[in-house]
Formats: C-alpha cells, structure tokens, sequence
C-alpha cells in the first residue's frame, strides 16, 4: 500500500465525516431528527519483512447516537401526560358546569328546599305556594339546561373520538410504510440501519403515544411491532390495523373505540 492510497483513504474516510456533519446541521430543526457520527476504523494492515504495517482508515459505519431508554419512556411519559390531561380538561368543564354558584344545581335544589320549608310553616300563604311552584320551575330549569350541555358535552367527546381513532389509523399505516421501506433498506446495506427511515418511524410513534398507550417490541432488520391497548396489534410487521368510533355498546350516543383488524 503506497503513502499515497493511504493518503486518499483519509481523505475519502474524512470526507464523509464532513458530509455527514453537513447532513447533522441541515437537520438541525427537522422533528425527530437523531445526530448521526461517522465510525472509523483502520484497515486490514500488510505484512512486511519488517512486521505488520498499517494501509489507512475506513469508514466502518454511520452510526444513529440515541438513547433508546430515552425514546422508550419519552412515548410512555408522553402517553401518560395526554391521559391526565385529557381527563383535567374534560373533567374541569363538567365541574364548573354543576358546581357553579350561579348556574349549577346547588342553588337552585337550595332554593326549592328553602321555600318548602316556608310552605310547610304556613302551608295557606298563597304567596309562599306561589314560591315553591316558581321554585320548583327554576329548578327543572336548570336541569333542562345542564341536560343540554351535558349533551352537547358528549358530542364534543364523540367527535373527538372519531377524530382520534382516524390519527390513529393514519400513523399506523405510516408505521407499517416505514418498516417495510426499513426492512428493504437494511437487506440492501446489509443489515446497515437506515438512520434517517428510523427517525422519522420514531417520530410517528412518539406521535402516536400522545393518542394511545404504545408498546413497541423490535424485530429483525430493524421492523417494530406496535401493541396498543391491553396487547391489541396494530402494527405488525408492514400490516397495520384500524381503530374505529363504534356507538357504545350500552349508550349508543356514546361512542366507544373498536379495534379493526386488518390489512389497510
């Protein structure tokens, strides 16, 4: 090996060092985006007379730098926030809507109780059965109002639902994409990870745990399997199934989330 291939070893090894630095600071702001690092090693060295003696450097890989403990519980903290936050915001309107001092039930179920109190004190007052009847009107009034918006509440959440089980259904496929694009990447580069198909894969399923709780098991050639739910598959391999707004099964105006298997 002369000094001038050895020369051009380096200078092609850190070339693309160079171009993969350029690859790190154009993505700087892409989501999801993992810094990559150019591994180098030596080459095989050449015997001599004089003993073994070095013939250059390779690039021996490109290597994603991630923390897969860190994705891992980035999705499951993520799944855990969006629950709780959910259920605080969901939970709040229904509070203010029956505990309001103003509009709630408490005032009014007080001023009916008041006035039959004055009723039973001096049951011949027409004016005091007057009240109790005014009473008794407000207060199915009130009932009647927060009925509406406890309905109209539900709506909101059946369409949430909808719009949920169709994200859902949405990055599943992008997943199933993925991991077969994955797959046939890494048969081509010879089991080499496709870095950048995994950055984006990853993002989807962080995407994805801020909808439903996800389980991911890898697999062969750098496919994932998803599970969400109690261990239902949505993605398997480059098959992905569907979630669904179903009506309920004992309230047919609230919808629940069915599970769909199936190719799609």
């Amino acid at each position: 090996m002369s000094l001038l291939n050895i020369g051009v070893s380096g200078l092609l090894a850190n070339q693309a060092a160079l171009r993969t630095v350029g690859h790190n600071i154009s993505n700087a702001d892409s989501p999801g985006y993992s810094r990559q690092s150019v591994e180098q090693a030596t080459t095989t060295p050449r015997f001599t007379g004089a003993g073994y003696q070095g013939t250059g450097v390779e690039v021996e890989g490109i290597r994603r730098i991630v923390d897969e403990f860190a994705v891992s519980q980035l999705r499951l903290d993520s799944s855990v926030f969006q629950e709780l936050e959910t259920f605080s915001n969901n939970i709040e309107q229904i509070d203010s809507l029956l505990a309001d001092a103003t509009t709630g039930l408490a005032p009014g179920i007080q001023n009916f109780f008041g006035a039959l109190h004055a009723a039973a004190d001096d049951p011949t007052s027409v004016p005091v059965r007057q009240l109790v009847i005014s009473e008794a009107e407000g207060l199915v009034q009130r009932f009647g109002t927060v009925q509406t918006r406890l309905e109209q509440h539900n709506s909101t959440l059946n369409q949430q639902l909808d719009s949920i089980a169709s994200e859902v259904s949405s990055l599943a496929r992008g997943i199933a994409d993925l991991n077969n694009n994955i797959v046939a990447a890494s048969g081509r580069g010879q089991n080499s990870a496709p870095n950048d198909l995994l950055d984006k894969r990853d993002e989807l399923l962080r995407q994805l745990s801020g909808l439903v709780s996800v389980n991911v098991v890898s697999k062969a050639q750098n496919a994932v399997d998803v599970f969400i739910g109690s261990g239902q598959g949505l993605v398997v391999g480059d098959r992905a199934s569907e979630l669904r707004a179903v009506p309920g099964e004992t309230d047919p105006f609230r919808k629940d989330l069915a599970f769909v298997n199936g190719n799609i």
